[in-house]
């Protein structure tokens, strides 16, 4: 006896996901991954920020300015730029 079953408004028979549901199982599994890669791409911005607007206010810089600071101090480190960040909010100075 095969049994039908609906996953996802596409039939498997017997239990099985068809190549339908198989493919939108992969598509979900896509997309959880691409929603945790967003979701850590906005926490990273939000430092990003606070940073910058430590350096504006320590260096009376432009948004731009302070940036820039963050980007050159990553390259001249050799530090992800995320990484360089949270000691720049933890500490307030800007590594040299």
């Amino acid at each position: 006896m095969t049994t039908s079953v609906t996953l996802g408004g596409h039939e498997a028979i017997g239990g099985e996901p068809t190549a339908q549901a198989g493919s939108l199982a992969d598509r979900v599994a896509e997309l959880e991954g691409a929603n945790e890669n967003l979701c850590r791409a906005l926490e990273h911005s939000r430092d990003i920020g606070v940073a910058m607007g430590v350096l504006m206010s320590s260096r009376q810089v432009s948004r731009d300015e302070a940036f820039d600071l963050l980007r050159e101090a990553s390259m001249r480190t050799n530090r992800r730029l995320h990484l360089l960040v949270l000691d720049v909010i933890k500490t307030g100075v800007l590594p040299r």
